[in-house]
């Protein structure tokens, strides 16, 4: 294990006191540099055939390491692979949200357009295929920098991508998160979207409107849920003006309601939350 503390300021340092002499777990230290910075620093050491993310916040079920390590095994034309996951708590509590992508296989443009792969803590690939897309940009110290790189890796061939259809992370959600930030996630997402407009032209006109459109429609749920109402009518207004038709793709009917209704008298937009929570918690 490699554990890379890129500035903590709580008391990282203090827990990781009591590892320091453990043969099979490698610290380094450094001031605050961003996740992608931190990334490349840990895998630059990393002497094993594959990689394994996990943020600081999130947890990997007991048999994810395994579980990914065999399917890449069997499976020598997948690069990258991910899995299903749940949401939890601050305190570790599932709060009904699950993640489970229904295709086995994450095309390129499925990439572009949803980030199918999910929180980054998903994510296990083979350490050679930095030999081939290079590392993490250093530069999109954002929110979106992995859903960059799993593009350079889906670029290079077809089918390289899949899905483990269990769910095997628990991708903690709590308050000040910067995915609950929701100008701070669609600035990064626009940084982000600068980078492959330049990478791939062609798929950025095609896609783009569809891609910025499900993301805010995304960030508006996130808004409505944090208590930023009007934040989340104004993610689903820009949602709306770059592709109507993404915006109303899928499912979020009842939150879209809820954020449409918020101004109605009569409290029904807080009757939709407390039925959309009911509905996410299976109660």
């Amino acid at each position: 294990m490699i554990v890379v503390d890129d500035g903590s300021t709580d008391d990282t340092p203090r827990v990781l006191d009591r590892y320091r002499k453990h043969p099979k777990i490698r610290i380094i230290e450094q001031d605050n540099q961003g996740a992608p910075v931190a990334s490349n620093r840990g895998i630059a050491v990393a002497t094993s055939r594959y990689i394994g993310m996990l943020d600081g916040d999130d947890c990997w079920h007991p048999q994810k390491g395994e579980k990914h390590v065999a399917f890449l095994e069997a499976h020598p034309e997948i690069d990258l692979s991910y899995s299903w996951c749940r949401e939890v708590d601050e305190k570790g509590i599932p709060n009904g949200a699950v993640y489970c992508p229904t295709e086995p296989r994450a095309t390129f443009e499925r990439l572009f357009t949803h980030c199918e792969i999910g929180p980054t803590s998903s994510a296990v690939f083979r350490a050679a295929i930095f030999d081939e897309v290079g590392a993490f940009d250093g530069t999109l110290r954002c929110a979106h920098y992995d859903q960059e790189f799993w593009l350079r890796i889906a670029a290079l061939r077809s089918g390289n991508v899949a899905c483990i259809p269990e769910i095997l992370v628990d991708n903690r959600r709590w308050s000040g998160q910067l995915t609950n930030n929701w100008e701070k996630t669609a600035h990064s997402f626009e940084s982000m979207m600068s980078t492959l407009e330049d990478l791939y032209p062609d798929t950025y006109g095609r896609l783009a409107s569809e891609a910025r459109a499900l993301n805010r429609k995304y960030l508006a749920f996130d808004a409505l849920y944090s208590g930023d109402y009007l934040g989340a009518r104004q993610c689903l207004s820009e949602a709306w003006r770059a592709s109507p038709r993404a915006t109303l793709s899928g499912r979020g009917w009842l939150t879209m309601a809820a954020i449409i209704l918020q101004d109605l008298p009569g409290g029904i937009s807080d009757h939709l939350l407390r039925l959309i929570r009911k509905r996410r918690q299976g109660s």
